[in-house]
C-alpha cells in the first residue's frame, strides 16, 4: 500500500507536459538588424558580411566559477557586444512577445508569469569554431534561461545540442528563417563545430517577472490530506520496516537544478513551478509551512559495465573489471544500474519562511521524509564513480546530484523543525521573542529543541547570536543548553563582551561549566583550527580581561598550557633527533604565543602543579581550574 508521501509524489507527477526547451521558426523580414561599424545586416547573412561582422567582434569569453576566461580550446567564437547591436523593425517587438508566450507555455511556466528577453551578445561562428558542453551562469537575479535566435545563413554543422536528465535535443538553424530556441539555465548544451559557412546568433537572457497571484487549480484537497496523514502516522524505516515516530518534515525533491541566487518561488522552472503552487496551496489547507531548499543527494547502485555478463558459468560474479570503462573515457552510459544499495540526502541551504534570504545548513534527511515525482536515477548526476568487484561485494556506482526541494512541516512544529539544522533563524527568532517581551514564548521555544540541540551542526558565526539569546532567556539551564553545541575554537575576542554579560547574569560556576563543556576532553592534535585559535589566545585573553571575566582567560590558558606541555613531552620522548626536531619546530609557534608570562624558562615546559596560571601580558596570576574535561551534558543552578 502506498504511503501518503508516495501518493503525494504521484499526484504531483500526473499531467505534467513541461519541456526543458522550446523551438519556433518565423519569417526573417520581421527583424531589422544593425551593427556599429558594419551597418545594416541583410538576412540571410552572406559570407562577405559575416567577415565584416567578425572584424567588428572580439574573441568570446566564458565564465568558470567567479572567473571570466578566454580559452579557444573551450569556446572558439566571435562576440559582438549588445552596445554595438540595434534591433528593430515594424513587427519585431510584437513577434518577440508572441515568441515569449510560446516559450512560456512550452517550458511549462504559469500563464501568470511574464517573460522578458534581454540581449546578451551577438555571436559569429566560422569554420571549425565551437563551444564545448556547459551550463549558462545566471547573469541577472530574474534569469531562468537563455533564448537563442539563429539568423538565417548557409552553413553546415554548428548544431545547438541541449541535454536535460537523460534526454538530448539537437536544433539546426534555417537558411531562410529566424530560428528561436529557448532552454533553462541548468540545461547542459553545446555548439558543435561549424563545418562550412558561418553560424550567426543573437543570445538573450530569459528573465521572469514576479508572478501575478492566481487561483490554483488541481488536486489541492487530496494533497492536503496526504500532508495531514504524513505528519500524523508513524514512519517506517526502509531497511527494517520498524515503526518510528511520525515524520518531522516532508522533503519533496524538484526536477531542475538551482543556485542559491536563483532559488525563489517566482523563479521555479517547468513542472517545478506548477507543483510548488499546488504544494503551497495544500500546505495552507493542512496547516503547514513550506520553504525552498537545496539538497545534496548521493546514491550507491549495484551496477556493471554494459556489454558484459555479470554472471559466469558458476552462478557467481566473474570478478573481471572493465579497465577501459574505468579510465578517463568512462561515462554514465558505460554502466547498467541494477539495485539501489544506499542513498543519503542532506539539506545544505534553505530560505527563510517568508521566502527571502537564506542560510547554509547541514541537515541529513531520512528516507521516510523524502519523496519525488522524478527519481534521481532518471536525472544526470554531476559526478559519478564506479568501483569494480572487490571480492566481498559486487560492482558499485556512486552518483551525486544537486537537487532543489520544497520542505514542509506543521506550523506548530516550525520552530523545532528549523532548529534541528543549527539554524541562524532559530537564534534570531528566540531573540525576537525576547525583545518583544515574550519571555514565556522564548523559553517554550527553547524547551522544544532541548532534546536535540546539543548535537546540532552549528558553526562559528552562530556563537554570537547564541550568546545573545542565552543572556535574554534569563534561565541558567536553558542558557547552558543553547550554548552546548559550540567548541572552544569558535570563541574569538569579538565574543568577549557577550560572554562577560552571560557570566554576570549567571555567575562564575555557570561560566566554568560552559567553558569546560566547550573544551575537548582529550588533548587535540595540531589541527589548523585549534592551532590558529591557540595563536590568537593572547588577544582573546586580553579581551576577556577587559570585559570583566579574567577567570575565563585563566581557565583557557591553563588548559592550553597543559596541552602544550603534553605535546612537547611527547616530542622530546622521541629518541631519534632527526624525527624529534621537526616535531619540536611545529610546536614552537603556539608554544611561544600561549606560554604564561613568568612561566618556566626551559626547553621543555614542566606541567604546572600549582593552582594559578598567568595571563599573557599580565604580572599577577589568576585562579585556574584543573584541566577541564569535556562534558556536553552540563547544567547550572539558577
Amino acid at each position: 500500500m502506498a504511503t501518503p508521501r508516495e501518493r503525494l509524489a504521484e499526484l504531483l507527477g500526473t499531467g505534467s507536459t513541461a519541456s526543458f526547451s522550446a523551438h519556433l521558426q518565423t519569417p526573417a523580414h520581421f527583424l531589422h538588424l544593425e551593427v556599429a561599424d558594419v551597418g545594416r545586416v541583410s538576412l540571410p547573412v552572406r559570407a562577405p558580411q559575416a567577415k565584416k561582422l567578425i572584424a567588428a567582434a572580439r574573441p568570446a569569453k566564458f565564465g568558470r566559477g567567479t572567473q571570466t576566461l578566454t580559452d579557444q580550446s573551450v569556446r572558439d567564437t566571435w562576440e559582438i557586444t549588445p552596445s554595438q547591436v540595434t534591433l528593430g523593425g515594424p513587427g519585431w517587438q510584437a513577434l518577440l512577445e508572441k515568441v515569449l508566450e510560446h516559450v512560456r507555455d512550452e517550458l511549462g511556466l504559469p500563464r501568470s508569469r511574464a517573460l522578458r528577453a534581454e540581449l546578451h551578445s551577438m555571436l559569429v561562428y566560422g569554420k571549425g569554431q565551437f563551444f564545448l558542453p556547459h551550463q549558462d551562469s545566471e547573469k541577472h537575479d530574474a534569469m531562468l534561461g537563455t533564448l537563442v535566435v539563429s539568423l538565417p545563413s548557409a552553413h553546415t554543422g554548428g548544431e545547438l545540442v541541449i541535454e536535460q536528465a537523460n534526454e538530448s535535443r539537437t536544433y539546426r538553424a534555417s537558411r531562410e528563417e529566424l530560428s528561436f530556441v529557448a532552454f533553462y539555465a541548468d540545461c547542459r548544451h553545446q555548439v558543435t563545430p561549424v563545418r562550412s559557412g558561418h553560424r550567426l546568433t543573437l543570445t538573450f537572457n530569459l528573465l521572469a517577472d514576479a508572478e501575478t497571484p492566481t487561483q490554483v487549480t488541481g488536486p489541492v484537497e487530496e494533497l492536503a490530506t496526504c500532508l495531514s496523514e504524513h505528519f500524523s502516522r508513524p514512519a517506517a524505516e526502509r531497511s527494517s520496516h520498524r515503526q518510528l515516530p511520525p515524520p518531522k518534515r516532508l522533503v519533496y525533491l524538484l526536477d531542475h537544478e538551482y543556485t542559491q541566487r536563483g532559488l525563489g518561488w517566482d523563479r521555479l522552472k517547468g513542472a517545478d513551478a506548477g507543483r510548488a503552487a499546488l504544494l503551497r496551496a495544500a500546505a495552507d489547507q493542512a496547516g503547514c509551512q513550506a520553504v525552498l531548499a537545496l539538497a545534496e543527494v548521493r546514491e550507491t547502485w549495484e551496477a556493471w559495465p554494459v556489454d558484459e555478463d555479470p554472471w559466469n558459468d558458476y552462478d557467481g560474479y566473474d570478478g573481471v573489471e572493465d579497465e577501459e570503462a574505468e579510465g578517463d573515457g568512462a561515462t554514465e552510459s558505460n554502466y547498467e544500474l541494477n539495485d539501489l544499495i544506499d542513498d543519503e540526502i542532506t539539506l545544505a541551504w534553505w530560505t527563510a519562511p517568508d521566502g527571502t534570504g537564506g542560510e547554509r545548513i547541514s541537515l541529513p534527511v531520512p528516507d521516510s521524509e523524502v519523496c519525488a515525482s522524478t527519481a534521481s536515477r532518471d536525472l544526470t548526476p554531476y559526478e559519478s564513480e564506479f568501483e569494480g568487484y572487490m571480492g566481498n561485494y559486487g560492482n558499485t556506482l556512486d552518483r551525486w546530484y544537486r537537487r532543489a526541494a520544497i520542505v514542509l512541516w506543521p506550523r506548530e512544529q516550525a520552530f523545532a523543525a528549523r532548529a534541528e539544522a543549527g539554524s541562524q533563524w532559530t537564534l534570531d527568532e528566540l531573540r525576537s521573542r525576547i525583545d518583544a517581551e515574550d519571555l514565556a514564548g522564548a523559553r517554550a521555544a527553547a524547551d522544544s529543541i532541548a532534546s536535540f540541540w546539543i548535537s546540532a551542526d552549528v558553526h562559528s558565526e552562530l556563537l554570537g547570536p547564541a550568546l545573545n539569546a542565552a543572556v535574554g532567556l534569563r534561565s541558567a539551564d536553558r542558557a547552558v543548553m543553547l550554548l552546548s553545541p559550540f567548541q572552544v575554537e569558535m570563541l574569538t575576542p569579538d565574543h568577549a563582551t557577550q560572554l562577560a554579560a552571560a557570566a554576570q547574569q549567571y555567575g562564575e560556576p555557570w561560566l566554568r561549566s560552559i567553558l569546560s563543556g566547550w573544551l575537548p576532553s582529550r588533548h587535540p592534535g595540531a589541527g589548523p583550527e585549534f592551532g590558529t585559535w591557540v595563536e590568537d589566545l593572547p588577544r582573546l585573553g586580553s579581551a576577556l580581561r577587559e570585559s570583566g571575566v579574567p577567570q575565563a582567560a585563566g581557565m583557557l590558558v591553563a588548559y592550553v598550557w597543559d596541552w602544550l606541555n603534553a605535546r612537547l613531552n611527547a616530542c622530546t620522548a622521541i629518541a631519534d633527533p632527526a624525527q624529534r626536531q621537526p616535531r619540536l619546530a611545529l610546536a614552537q609557534p603556539p608554544t611561544a604565543t600561549a606560554a604564561p608570562s613568568g612561566g618556566p624558562r626551559r626547553d621543555t615546559p614542566r606541567r604546572d602543579t600549582g593552582r594559578t596560571a598567568r595571563i599573557p601580558g599580565r604580572g599577577a596570576g589568576v585562579p585556574a581550574a584543573h584541566p577541564p574535561r569535556r562534558n556536553r551534558n552540563v547544567s547550572a543552578g539558577t
